[in-house]
């Protein structure tokens, strides 16, 4: 049984990982140098995913000691993950944006509160999984690797984009 304390704790730590997920969707461009190559948004910024793509997979395999033969077997579960989470980051949003409405209910908003604590355990359950898959290709050590230099990388996206708006 989850308490709602519980419930509480984990949304304030996966609250950092959909900041992520989210900065990650609009991030500019990693690489200075291959900007130039990159096409416009609508917004004027230069963003490439497959650029951004790449870049997060030389990190990953750099920090974490992927071999090539590991990396061919991983990196399609794990977009296939990231694909995956951005869906259910998409319909928590509007699960968010919904919840913003005057004159909600408290029905609905039980409703919404219900649909987000659901959308949340996929969540969980969708890492696990990848997790189990992983394990198997890479091992456990190597998947734990994974996961810091994720983080790290997000982080420096993250640093990048501020330091441009300063």
């Amino acid at each position: 049984m989850i308490t709602s304390q519980r419930i509480i704790n984990f949304r304030m730590k996966a609250l950092p990982l959909f900041f992520f997920a989210a900065m990650w969707l609009v991030s500019p461009s990693v690489q200075a140098d291959e900007q130039q190559k990159a096409p416009r948004t609508t917004q004027g910024r230069m963003f490439s995913p497959q650029q951004f793509k790449r870049a997060q997979e030389d990190f990953i395999t750099r920090e974490a000691g992927i071999t090539p033969l590991e990396a061919t077997q991983f990196f399609p579960l794990f977009q296939e993950l990231k694909s995956q989470q951005r869906a259910l980051n998409k319909q928590m949003r509007e699960c968010t944006r919904r919840s913003r409405a005057v004159g909600l209910t408290e029905e609905e908003a039980e409703s919404l509160l219900g649909k987000l604590d659901e959308l949340n355990q996929k969540k969980l359950k969708l890492e696990s999984d990848f997790h189990q898959k992983s394990r198997k290709i890479i091992g456990a050590r190597k998947m734990l690797k994974v996961i810091s230099a994720e983080r790290r990388f997000d982080r420096q996206i993250l640093h990048k984009m501020m330091d441009r708006k300063k």
